[in-house]
Formats: structure tokens, C-alpha cells, sequence
């Protein structure tokens, strides 16, 4: 479950800062409109991402 709360935050911090390099102010769900496409992204490209325990 901790992995989880991990990848959570990560894809919530990710996701605020791809959708505020176009919309200001960034509402919560704007941030929720956007994990949608920021975990595609990261899924398409999973070979480039470099996770570490």
C-alpha cells in the first residue's frame, strides 16, 4: 500500500505541473482531468522511467 500512496502523490504532483504550464489558476479538478493523460504517458513511455527501491 505504501508503493501506492508513492505513485499516487507522484502522478498528482506530475499531473499539476503539466496542466499548469497552460491554466492558471489550477483547480483540484483540473488536476483530476489531467492524471487521466499523464498515466497514459508515463504507460506508453514505461521504458524510460527508472523507479528504484
Amino acid at each position: 500500500m505504501f508503493e501506492a500512496a508513492i505513485v499516487g502523490t507522484y502522478l498528482h504532483g506530475l499531473a499539476g505541473d503539466e496542466i499548469s504550464q497552460y491554466k492558471k489558476p489550477v483547480l483540484p479538478t483540473d488536476i483530476i482531468d489531467q492524471i487521466g493523460f499523464v498515466l497514459a504517458e508515463l504507460i506508453e513511455n514505461e521504458d524510460s522511467i527508472n523507479f528504484k527501491k
